[in-house]
């Protein structure tokens, strides 16, 4: 995020309206307040030789959120909160140049810090005051760290024959989105959250277990200095069961499932969530007596549903995947620092040709099954691109970008996303992965069997659950010969490199939805196939140290 920019300056007396303190059902009243400042801000503030800002984007997110977590049939916590914040953007300079993109400020876009803190009533003059001390504070960092880059550039005399824009332009858009409040019955959530934990009453081998629910609504205000004015209404509604204990020789095992819908009622029923639930508790216990992966592995694996949605998360939706990347100025010379070297695979291979990849963030259900990863307009006033081609049968087309241009995708298709508690931040929303000439699951299988036979290998690997990168949570060791599933654990995925979505063994025509969240605030919604199978995983046994069993015996285990 973009520093604070102080300035000296005399406080400005602003005049009392007569809208202040109302109802603002609309947001007129907050828009008014945003428009006023920013405007003031683009011609009032002016330092010595230096120019008043070029661009200012204001950003008010409001909002509520409701939590519960219970453990054990018990309720641990329960809350509602506001969520009520300032952020904004402010540029100098032009389009072609501005102080952004550079390493000497604190990477990042703005967010605000204002000494004046936002009103929780939709107050006109409280509202000003705020924004007037957020941009009056910022100005003078934003001339500063334009200085800076100034005389860098000087200093490197950089003299590119195509100099790229800082920042793109693009024409103002007016969206306001119906507001859709939060509703839901604080009460059955809670009696809701207490049932799903009693569960783990019934399993005294399982050590911590918890039930959490969080229901999120925001609406973003938003206006720049371009004539965008933007009321953006977005919506969560998030169960999560969490549960861990040891194995007999101290391992640590642990294992989650997770819901998400953008309203509550979206939600699966309490009797199916209790269902997959119980499973989780039963696989667990099954987990802990399981035999530890006796041998190191290389050869085909499967990853099924949630699993291989992370898969394509971790390999082509991380840090220096399909996302673009601007190398920033920088003084030290250095011109690797925020790089994306993907970029430079443009029209290249980097998949199997049987795959595809998707962008499709208007899309809001598929299957019948809602998509969180939805969105229509981004943080900076781009309509997305629905069915953009990332990869086409293997090849990479281009890459999901915002409007700060790259050498090789100079505009935004608009994934410059509003976060669910306001802010924003560059992401996917919905990826659609297909695999051409998909099989059924069951003539699928047998040609990863065949496969691995042809290896000379006489068992391979499904992995169903992971945890980051590397960390199976639920993996099972496959027979060629008999088809047997075998649960194992203490496995560790220790080589599985880009290059191996090339060569991707086969997977299913059927396909699996998967709700996640990114950072734990933004909503993205992979649809994948039901499973896939790669060539030349390694996978070892997980060397980590072991904690000690506990002392005393579960309380549960002597009811």
């Amino acid at each position: 995020m973009k520093a604070s920019k102080y300035i000296v300056a005399a406080a400005l007396a602003l005049s009392v309206s007569g809208l202040s303190a109302q109802k603002d059902s609309d947001g007129e009243i907050i828009f008014k307040a945003l428009t006023v400042e920013m405007n003031r801000s683009l011609t009032g503030l002016k330092l010595g030789k230096y120019q008043s800002p070029f661009f200012i984007a204001n950003y008010l997110s409001d909002g509520k959120a409701f939590r519960a977590k219970a453990s054990l049939g018990a309720l641990v916590s329960s809350d509602e909160s506001p969520l009520r914040g300032p952020s904004y953007r402010m540029m100098l300079g032009d389009y072609s140049l501005t102080d952004e993109n550079f390493s000497g400020n604190t990477y990042g876009y703005s967010s605000g810090g204002a000494s004046l803190s936002l009103p929780k009533e939709n107050d006109y003059v409280a509202i000003r005051s705020a924004f007037w001390s957020i941009l009056d504070r910022s100005y003078k960092q934003t001339v500063e760290t334009y200085n800076q880059k100034l005389a860098t550039l000087k200093q490197l005399n950089n003299t590119e024959k195509e100099p790229l824009d800082d920042y793109t332009r693009t024409a103002p858009v007016t969206l306001l989105m119906p507001v859709t409040p939060l509703k839901y019955d604080k009460k059955q959530w809670e009696k809701s959250v207490k049932e799903i934990s009693a569960i783990f009453c019934n399993y005294p081998d399982i050590q911590t277990s918890s039930a959490e629910v969080r229901l999120v609504n925001t609406v973003v205000y938003l206006v720049n200095s371009e004539g965008t004015k933007i009321r953006y209404n977005g919506n969560l509604a998030a169960l999560e069961v969490n549960i861990s204990t040891q194995a007999e020789d101290g391992e640590v095992l642990r294992d989650k499932i997770s819901y998400y819908a953008p309203l509550n009622e979206q939600l699966p029923s309490l009797d199916i969530i209790c269902k997959e639930v119980d499973a989780m508790a039963k696989s667990m216990c099954e987990r802990c007596k399981a035999p530890l992966i006796d041998e190191p592995y290389q050869g085909p694996v499967v990853f099924e549903g949630s699993a291989l949605a992370d898969v394509f998360a971790n390999k082509l939706f991380g840090w220096g995947g399909l996302l673009t990347a601007r190398i920033p100025v920088s003084a030290a010379g250095n011109q690797n620092n925020g790089s994306n070297k993907m970029e430079s695979k443009l029209g290249k291979r980097i998949c199997a040709e049987n795959i595809s990849i998707v962008s499709k963030p208007l899309t809001r259900e598929y299957n019948n099954i809602p998509l969180i990863g939805a969105f229509e307009i981004d943080a900076e006033g781009v309509a997305p691109k629905n069915d953009l081609a990332l990869v086409d049968k293997g090849i990479l087309k281009t890459l999901l970008s915002d409007r700060v241009p790259t050498p090789k995708v100079k505009e935004s298709n608009g994934h410059s996303r509003f976060s669910i508690y306001g802010g924003y931040q560059k992401s996917p929303g919905v990826i659609h992965v297909s695999y051409a000439g998909g099989q059924t699951y069951p003539e699928f299988i047998r040609s990863v069997a065949a496969e691995t036979a042809k290896n000379g290998l006489d068992y391979y690997y499904i992995i169903r659950k992971l945890e980051g990168d590397n960390k199976p949570l639920a993996i099972y060791r496959v027979s060629v010969k008999t088809g047997e599933e075998k649960m194992v654990r203490s496995a560790n995925i220790t080589d599985f490199p880009m290059l191996s979505l090339k060569y991707a063994l086969g997977g299913t025509s059927e396909e699996y939805v998967c709700n996640t969240l990114r950072w734990q605030s933004m909503g993205v919604s992979y649809i994948v196939p039901r499973a896939m199978a790669f060539n030349d995983i390694s996978i070892e046994k997980d060397n980590s140290p072991k904690s000690k069993l506990p002392l005393v015996p579960n309380p549960l285990a002597s009811k």
